[in-house]
């Protein structure tokens, strides 16, 4: 049996763990999901009261995204991307998955095809292999840790 000092501390930090809790998920974050590549498309969610209110958000284009990004990664809120929403990404995340098979893949990438013009104008461009090796290197999820100091100035919202 412990001592009624030990109890009382370990009630609180019991409590302090919860107070914590709450407050990270009360904690203000920016979520950041290219939509096309090709198209420079880009929507960017801000939750300033972390998941309990609705977000603000807004469609731009990929540099204006990251200079969004790096604005609030500068003011210490948590970046978030996501390449899950990106047409191209998912079209090369579907035509590499294993769980298809060959016809099914063949059948996905036609459909695609005919249905999207921007994976259409990407598999066209010239600089396709380009775009499809930057993609297929691409996580679903990552943290944004700023931007490169030789190219943060290009990417600022703001003069100083």
């Amino acid at each position: 049996m412990g001592s009624p000092l030990i109890k009382r501390l370990d009630a609180l930090y019991q409590r302090a763990q919860m107070v914590m809790k709450v407050q990270a998920d009360h904690a203000p974050f920016l979520y950041v999901a290219p939509w096309s590549f090709m198209k420079n498309e880009c929507r960017v969610k801000y939750f300033p009261e972390g998941t309990y209110q609705e977000e603000e958000k807004i469609t731009t284009t990929f540099h204006n995204a990251l200079a969004i990004a790096q604005y609030y990664y500068e003011c210490g809120i948590h970046v978030q991307f996501t390449m899950s929403l990106c047409i191209e990404w998912l079209f090369l995340f579907s035509c590499d998955d294993p769980r298809y098979t060959p016809e099914q893949q063949k059948v996905w990438y036609r459909k695609n095809k005919e249905e999207f013009p921007e994976i259409k104008a990407m598999l066209e461009s010239e600089q396709r292999f380009e775009i499809v090796g930057v993609l297929r290197r691409m996580p679903q999820n990552f943290l944004f840790k700023g931007l490169p100091d030789d190219i943060k100035d290009d990417y600022k919202l703001m003069d100083s």
